[in-house]
């Protein structure tokens, strides 16, 4: 257990699960302790995102494919998986200010 301490996941750390008490800070993100990836969820899209029209302008940035359901982008070192409703997992970070950065290059603010 003594490895659980030094985690950086407040969760794991500290046992502190802010979520669960109703908190919710939608855009900011939250690690996914031990997948090495970010959940973005942003608050309610007026719309769902247009895909085909996002991977038109992504084509040229990065590996884009996707299906009605989602949207996946891989810019290497990471790969972002948006789903209609614009929320999204950022892989091959845990910094969730890096994954911000990247939701916002890539899917916008």
């Amino acid at each position: 257990m003594e490895h659980l301490r030094s985690n950086p996941c407040s969760g794991c750390r500290d046992g502190i699960f802010p979520y669960l008490e109703g908190v919710r800070h939608a855009s900011e993100g939250t690690a996914l302790c031990g997948r090495n990836a970010v959940q973005i969820a942003q608050p309610e899209a007026a719309r769902p995102l247009n895909f085909r029209s996002l991977a038109r302008k992504l084509a040229s940035l990065a590996d884009v494919t996707y299906n009605e359901h989602l949207l996946n982008i891989r810019a290497e070192p990471f790969e972002i998986t948006v789903f209609k409703n614009g929320r999204a997992i950022v892989k091959g970070t845990e910094d969730t200010g890096r994954a911000r950065s990247l939701y916002a290059k890539y899917i916008g603010a």
